[in-house]
């Protein structure tokens, strides 16, 4: 059942990541149909924005009640409403005559949609802690939010080839069908959701852990969402070929984490870091060279910095949860500083573009990409366990370990049938 949950969470993600990406796509039709000014329009961005945002952290207490806490059938059924009220906020949004009607249903389809984003991610962790104890959950968010990245680049091409109000009909239905495969998909029982999970090593200092992820969530969302935003402009291409180097940085987000959810969970902690220097070092590069109108040099930029932000948010979420199991509540919080990131980091990339030019952008991003890096490597050091609780796992293993060979003795004494890997289970964790 884990599998069929996982399935069904991750075509929600790409239903939630297509319809938020929809509106961006097709601005010249949104300002037709709603005889919209830019002025509008950008005003109702802002305000879609402050919704997803504020829902998300109430989704946080909504996912606290007891019937609808992890993957419990109260909770698919509250995903599903909210994924049913985001297809219909969409659908008024492509029928919507005048600017504050269009307002209107992307504020209701934002505000559905941001209770799901932390809904589904709490749902997500406890299927995957109930399913296996014993590692995180890093390639089912990987694969959830590569889902979600898929949607993001499906939106534009969708809106290419079907026209603005083709797309906005794809993306209710395709909220709809999110809906119906999540209520259709059996939860895990109010008494049965607390079993299976396996207590983690106490860690060093788990509220420096917390405050570190809330600022690199902070930093990476809204540097990553201003990349995607302001990557066709600074780049000073021609329109087309602009677009083309956009494409190219979500697709390799996508890449980026689907390779990364095979990564081991020992491994997890020093590739983040590599990942965010290497996102760092890339900025730093454009920013000297200043390669303004090479279309070669910013699909190659494009590229690596897709691929090094994808893992960031599935990965340092799954990190946190495996170090210290996230509350609901907590879970909001996380994605809330995700949003507050976009309102406050987005606008200042523009205006620095604005004021400065084209070369403010990737030095910008080269200093949000290194503060990125200090908040992740605070994370990994604060969910080191102390060397007491390792000490402890370490003699319960090896305790655990010859338990197993002394069940698997023959009546003569002997350990012909011993599994001597038990044994370097316990080695390995040395």
């Amino acid at each position: 059942m884990h599998g069929l949950r996982c399935a069904a969470y991750s075509l929600g993600f790409f239903a939630v990541g297509y319809a938020l990406a929809l509106p961006g796509a097709t601005l010249p039709y949104l300002e037709a149909a709603a005889s919209a000014s830019e002025r509008a329009i950008g005003l109702i961005f802002v305000f879609r924005g402050t919704c997803y945002t504020a829902a998300s952290l109430a989704g946080g207490f909504i996912g606290d009640a007891p019937r609808l806490r992890g993957a419990t059938r109260g909770a698919h059924a509250a995903m599903a409403a909210s994924l049913g009220l985001a297809a219909a906020g969409l659908g008024c949004a492509r029928r919507a005559a005048s600017p504050p009607l269009l307002g209107l249903a992307l504020a209701a389809a934002s505000l559905a949609m941001g209770a799901l984003d932390t809904l589904g991610n709490v749902a997500l962790l406890a299927s995957a802690r109930r399913a296996a104890p014993d590692r995180s959950a890093n390639c089912e968010m990987g694969l959830a939010h590569a889902a979600f990245g898929a949607g993001c680049v499906a939106a534009p091409l969708a809106a290419a080839f079907l026209g603005g109000r083709g797309a906005y009909d794809v993306g209710a239905a395709g909220l709809a069908a999110a809906a119906v495969a999540t209520v259709a998909v059996p939860g895990v029982g109010a008494s049965e959701a607390a079993d299976g999970a396996k207590a983690p090593l106490a860690p060093r200092s788990p509220g420096a852990a917390k405050a570190a992820a809330c600022a690199l969530f902070f930093v990476y969302v809204g540097a990553e969402q201003g990349c995607g935003g302001l990557l066709a402009s600074a780049s000073g291409l021609r329109e087309r070929r602009a677009l083309r180097c956009t494409a190219l940085f979500w697709a390799a987000l996508v890449a980026g984490r689907l390779l990364f959810a095979r990564v081991p969970d020992r491994r997890v902690d020093r590739a983040l870091a590599f990942l965010l220097f290497a996102a760092t070092a890339a900025a730093a590069a454009v920013a000297v060279a200043r390669p303004r109108g090479d279309g070669a040099a910013w699909a190659l930029f494009a590229a690596t910095l897709g691929f090094c932000y994808g893992p960031v948010y599935p990965a340092a979420m799954a990190r946190l949860e495996a170090g210290c199991p996230l509350s609901s509540r907590f879970t909001g919080v996380l994605v809330s500083a995700g949003g507050f990131g976009e309102i406050a980091l987005v606008p200042l990339l523009f205006q620095l573009d604005g004021v400065y030019g084209s070369s403010a952008f990737p030095s910008t991003l080269a200093v949000a990409n290194g503060l990125a890096l200090v908040a992740a490597l605070v994370l990994a050091r604060g969910l080191r366990p102390t060397g007491r609780a390792a000490r402890f796992e370490l003699v319960s293993r090896t305790n655990s370990a010859w338990d197993d060979a002394d069940d698997e003795l023959d009546w003569d004494g002997s350990y012909a049938d011993f599994d001597t890997s038990t044994l370097g289970d316990a080695a390995g964790f040395v």
